[in-house]
Protein backbone atom coordinates (compact mmCIF):
# COMPACT_ATOMS: atom_id res chain seq x y z
CA UNK A 1 0.00 0.00 0.00
CA UNK A 2 1.32 3.33 -0.96
CA UNK A 3 2.12 5.90 1.74
CA UNK A 4 -0.61 8.76 1.86
CA UNK A 5 0.86 12.40 2.74
CA UNK A 6 -1.81 13.66 4.95
CA UNK A 7 -0.08 17.12 3.70
CA UNK A 8 -1.16 16.73 0.07
CA UNK A 9 -4.29 18.50 -0.71
CA UNK A 10 -5.53 15.79 -3.12
CA UNK A 11 -5.58 12.81 -0.94
CA UNK A 12 -9.27 12.82 -0.27
CA UNK A 13 -10.26 13.30 3.79
CA UNK A 14 -12.14 10.04 3.97
CA UNK A 15 -8.82 8.30 3.03
CA UNK A 16 -7.22 6.26 5.78
CA UNK A 17 -3.71 6.86 7.70
CA UNK A 18 -1.77 4.57 9.52
CA UNK A 19 -0.40 5.57 12.95
CA UNK A 20 3.45 6.51 11.08
CA UNK A 21 1.63 8.73 8.34
CA UNK A 22 -0.16 10.49 11.20
CA UNK A 23 2.66 10.91 13.22
CA UNK A 24 4.89 11.90 10.54
CA UNK A 25 2.46 14.76 9.08
CA UNK A 26 2.17 15.83 13.18
CA UNK A 27 6.14 15.42 13.13
CA UNK A 28 6.31 13.49 16.32
CA UNK A 29 7.01 10.11 16.83
CA UNK A 30 4.92 7.23 16.52
CA UNK A 31 5.25 6.80 20.39
CA UNK A 32 4.30 10.62 21.42
CA UNK A 33 1.47 9.77 18.11
CA UNK A 34 0.00 6.86 20.55
CA UNK A 35 0.15 9.05 23.75
CA UNK A 36 -2.11 11.91 22.33
CA UNK A 37 -4.32 9.38 21.37
CA UNK A 38 -4.36 7.44 24.37
CA UNK A 39 -5.20 10.74 26.51
CA UNK A 40 -7.76 11.86 23.81
CA UNK A 41 -5.39 15.23 22.60
CA UNK A 42 -5.72 13.50 18.81
CA UNK A 43 -8.38 11.74 17.01
CA UNK A 44 -9.82 8.69 17.49
CA UNK A 45 -9.20 5.59 15.38
CA UNK A 46 -12.06 4.74 12.76
CA UNK A 47 -10.91 1.21 12.63
CA UNK A 48 -12.41 -1.41 15.34
CA UNK A 49 -10.22 -3.37 17.74
CA UNK A 50 -8.28 -6.19 16.14
CA UNK A 51 -7.58 -4.23 13.35
CA UNK A 52 -4.81 -2.19 11.93
CA UNK A 53 -5.18 0.93 13.24
CA UNK A 54 -6.23 3.75 10.71
CA UNK A 55 -7.07 7.67 11.25
CA UNK A 56 -9.52 9.20 8.94
CA UNK A 57 -6.85 12.18 6.91
CA UNK A 58 -9.92 14.81 7.59
CA UNK A 59 -9.39 14.02 11.27
CA UNK A 60 -6.04 14.26 11.27
CA UNK A 61 -6.37 17.65 9.57
CA UNK A 62 -8.57 19.01 11.34
CA UNK A 63 -6.83 18.38 14.49
CA UNK A 64 -3.67 19.76 12.99
CA UNK A 65 -5.26 23.20 12.09
CA UNK A 66 -6.74 23.20 15.46
CA UNK A 67 -3.74 22.67 16.90
CA UNK A 68 -2.02 25.27 14.68
CA UNK A 69 -4.69 28.10 15.38
CA UNK A 70 -4.14 27.44 19.55
CA UNK A 71 -0.13 28.24 18.87
CA UNK A 72 0.92 24.88 19.04
CA UNK A 73 3.83 24.56 16.70
CA UNK A 74 3.00 21.23 14.81
CA UNK A 75 6.34 21.82 12.97
CA UNK A 76 8.36 21.01 16.25
CA UNK A 77 9.20 16.80 17.07
CA UNK A 78 8.17 16.31 20.36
Amino acid sequence: MPKIDIADPSVPDGALATRQECADFARITTTSWDRLVAMGKAPAKVTPDGVWPRWKVGHVRAWSEGRTAAGVDVTKKE
